[in-house]
């Protein structure tokens, strides 16, 4: 089945659609409510979001901010934590969290985020199963595709 890119019409739809989504998946599910909620509430409200919907049910989501490279690197590397107005733009997409049921869902999101903002540097903080791991370069330098971050 296809699968579609979409947001909520309404922002409540949008974030109890993601939040539902993710409350059954590792690591979100024994991540701090809170800050899973603040980060998808965060991301909706400045709608940097999409959900990946198949056969209408929702099987993936992205959300992301943007900055400046200097404010994502220090905030992702512990440093601080930049407010609402810091990640509304900015040369830098961050992925801030993400999840699919199959990698054709995971591709399909990654894929409109970039068409979003194409030539933009892309970062993450990616906790997987195990915990975090380190800061890193998204999506990865592949031979012959020059990298998107710096």
């Amino acid at each position: 089945m296809a699968i579609r890119m979409s947001r909520a019409s309404r922002v409540d739809s949008g974030f109890a659609a993601l939040m539902t989504y993710l409350a059954a998946r590792a690591p979100f599910a024994t991540l701090p409510l809170g800050e899973v909620a603040e980060t998808v509430g965060g991301a909706i409200r400045r709608n940097h979001y999409v959900l990946a919907v198949e056969d209408g049910r929702v099987v993936g989501g992205v959300c992301w901010a943007l900055c400046d490279h200097a404010v994502a690197t220090e905030w992702l590397n512990g440093g601080r934590t930049p407010g609402f107005a810091d990640v509304l733009d900015g040369d830098t997409v961050v992925l801030m969290l993400g999840g699919a049921d199959h990698a054709r869902a995971t591709v399909c999101g990654i894929r409109h985020v970039a068409t979003l903002y194409p030539g933009r540097r892309y970062i993450l903080n990616r906790f997987g199963r195990t915990g975090r791991h380190p800061t890193g370069r998204f999506p990865a330098s592949r031979p012959g595709v020059p990298s998107t971050a710096g």
